[in-house]
């Protein structure tokens, strides 16, 4: 019954590791929370996450990695039915910043503002993953993204797009 599960944030040059974690059936639509849960600073690893069923009316349903991070790894995570304004975010700060997406499906979500991702700031890499049956915009954001063998029920999305091998 959450809808901040938990917030963490390291040194500048500390890493952030959550591995094989289920996050799920969080709701409250009166609370105007910003995330569910959210990590902040130095590099930010999330691997197998399932992250279901989440309602936050207010911002990030499945979850944000940090506004200060200078990197951000999401892989083998399964991301679906959750509603938000926004679904799932990385907000690395600067251009060198790496953000890499690998092997994750996003199923089922509803985003009701912004975007089923977000990218904000530095650039963002996808391999290897699925976004499907989503309802919403499902990119929101100008920062660069390259997808490399990905699937997808949506347009090509605007903006500084690179794709190779996918399909749309």
């Amino acid at each position: 019954g959450n809808t901040k599960t938990f917030f963490i944030a390291t040194p500048e040059h500390g890493t952030i590791t959550v591995r094989s974690i289920y996050v799920g059936k969080n709701v409250d639509e009166n609370i105007k929370t910003h995330q569910l849960f959210s990590m902040h600073q130095g590099r930010c690893d999330v691997t197998s996450i399932n992250s279901s069923m989440n309602v936050v009316a207010g911002g990030y349903a499945a979850g944000a990695i940090g506004s200060y991070a200078t990197s951000a790894r999401l892989g083998y995570s399964f991301i679906s039915n959750n509603t938000g304004n926004s679904i799932f975010g990385i907000n690395c700060l600067g251009v060198i910043s790496k953000c890499i997406i690998r092997s994750s499906t996003f199923l089922s979500n509803k985003a009701t503002k912004y975007g089923i991702f977000m990218r904000l700031s530095g650039p963002s890499r996808f391999e290897d993953s699925t976004f499907a049956f989503n309802q919403g915009r499902y990119f929101y954001g100008s920062s660069p993204i390259y997808f490399s063998r990905c699937v997808a029920d949506c347009e090509k999305p605007s903006g500084l797009v690179e794709d190779e091998s996918c399909q749309w």
